[in-house]
């Protein structure tokens, strides 16, 4: 995976091996006019790429990962080089490999730097980057004893997080406004997306605790998975991108430290749920239920991109708070000049000018690899479960006939589980179009049984195995046995970008009773 500003791109994927070739270009547009030598010498973002693995259940794993200092090839347009790909979660000082590659610069530019002018500029932005963390290490000291001597009760107030390089960086920076672009549609569906994302357990220590890593949000959209912390970022920074005034918030629930997202609409407050992509509005019946079920019950501060605000109000309680994150008897905010030049402190594949850029991290498409379309890849999901499944009935010594018109009926069923994923209400019309088809489809006198189950992959032997094979009442439907017995199976794909699916599978069954 190669990130650079505005650009993505991920080669093919390979058997894994010891030594495995990646042997692959990857064009990236650095400058409009490369004869500008000090435009190009200035150009502090580096190249982030990430080495990543899938195992045989389909999780993506880190391997490893470097920000990549390009300019030295800025000398002679040209340079071979060996780069070191640094582990993560404490083990980012021990090296998982080796990545042998060549740069090249097209078009030449018209006049060459030296070694010499290339360190001295490394070596000026490195002190400058030096000076910016220790200031603003320093003024985060002083906010935070401000902050104590007026709040002396214990609250989450997180104001540094460990990187997956293992430095501590400001958590502001973890959030990349985020323009999705043709890929996602509304905020509503931006939830969902993320929401699809897996959910790693934490290691050891707690939020607050010190071996805690987050990561960086280019390794987290390769990774597709995370600490639920990584889904807040990401949901918070697509929001940001629709033009919402979107923050992430850190408090508690019953079991400890919790991270959600916040949006503001004039007086009206909005939680969301990274975890579940559910939402609701303070004050209104779906945002009491919104937070029982997720049972938060402080607040202790709230950021984003530019934004830091700790709560200085005598309750903490999720209820008694006002979220009016300018009201300075409420909340504490860092002065946001601040906030911006830490910004500079630590490099990364943005660079410093382009912190703010809503388009500084692109989503990617989501391509079939072995279908043409999503249709052809449900086609042939379903043709290989109806194998799975005729194989396990075979074994009881039963026979198995699909009916396709009943299977097809069952689509509308699907539809409106996804839908109700997606708003978090069930869509009373797609339900009743749903009764009113297969009422249809069922003879009288038959009996009808269906059940749906959902899953994020498209490996068949798995979803029967795991699922199908396993599912009490998927095993009762699997086992029928009558007269006139028909089954359905209806598989619908939605694809958001990334690869990342939600798969529904509907296995259903008609028999007369004997």
């Amino acid at each position: 995976h190669i990130h650079y500003r505005d650009q993505r791109y991920k080669s093919s994927p390979l058997e894994v091996g010891v030594e495995p070739l990646i042997d692959e270009d990857f064009m990236l547009s650095i400058a409009k006019d490369v004869n500008h030598v000090d435009s190009l010498l200035t150009n502090n973002a580096r190249i982030h790429i990430l080495v990543v693995r899938e195992d045989e259940h389909g999780h993506t794993h880190y391997v490893g990962g470097h920000f990549l200092e390009w300019r030295r090839v800025l000398k002679s347009g040209i340079l071979g080089m060996s780069v070191e790909l640094a582990g993560a979660n404490g083990n980012h000082q021990v090296p998982k490999g080796i990545l042998e590659m060549r740069l090249e610069m097209l078009p030449r530019p018209r006049q060459s730097c030296t070694d010499a002018m290339i360190q001295n500029q490394l070596n000026q932005e490195r002190t400058l980057e030096s000076q910016n963390a220790q200031a603003f290490y320093m003024y985060t000291k002083n906010w935070y004893e401000e902050y104590k001597a007026i709040r002396h009760t214990s609250q989450v107030v997180k104001l540094y997080a460990e990187s997956e390089r293992g430095g501590m960086k400001p958590v502001t920076q973890y959030i990349v406004p985020m323009m999705a672009n043709r890929l996602l549609d509304s905020p509503t569906e931006a939830a969902r997306f993320v929401s699809l994302f897996g959910v790693e357990k934490r290691n050891e220590g707690s939020m607050t605790g010190t071996k805690e890593a987050w990561w960086e949000p280019h390794t987290f959209l390769a990774k597709k998975s995370g600490q639920p912390e990584n889904h807040a970022l990401l949901l918070c920074s697509l929001l940001l991108g629709f033009g919402m005034e979107a923050y992430v918030a850190i408090g508690t629930d019953k079991t400890g430290a919790r991270c959600w997202v916040i949006t503001k609409a004039g007086k009206e407050t909005t939680f969301w749920d990274p975890l579940t992509g559910r939402r609701g509005k303070l004050g209104s019946k779906q945002g009491s239920s919104l937070l029982n079920k997720i049972q938060l019950q402080t607040i202790g501060c709230i950021f984003n991109h530019d934004t830091f605000a700790a709560n200085i109000q005598k309750s903490d309680r999720i209820v008694d708070c006002v979220y009016d994150f300018e009201n300075e008897r409420h909340w504490k905010q860092m002065h946001r000049l601040q906030l911006k030049k830490a910004s500079s402190s630590t490099p990364t594949a943005l660079g410093t000018s382009a912190m703010f850029g809503a388009a500084a991290l692109p989503l990617l498409p989501t391509v079939f690899s072995q279908a043409k379309s999503r249709h052809d890849a449900e086609d042939q999901l379903e043709a290989r479960l109806r194998e799975q499944i005729e194989a396990y009935r075979s074994r009881d010594g039963l026979s198995t006939n699909f009916d396709d018109q009943m299977s097809f009926v069952l689509s509308p069923y699907l539809a409106a589980n996804e839908s109700e994923k997606l708003t978090g209400t069930q869509s009373r019309l797609m339900i009743e179009d749903f009764n009113g088809c297969i009422q249809r489809q069922v003879p009288e006198g038959h009996t009808f049984k269906g059940f749906p189950i959902h899953i994020n992959h498209l490996d068949a032997e798995r979803i029967a195995s795991h699922h199908l094979f396993k599912n009490k009442s998927c095993v009762d439907i699997l086992s029928s046995q009558g007269d006139r017995v028909r089954f359905g199976l209806r598989t619908r794909i939605y694809a958001y970008p990334e690869g990342i699916l939600s798969v529904w599978v509907m296995l259903a069954v008609q028999m007369v009773k004997l």
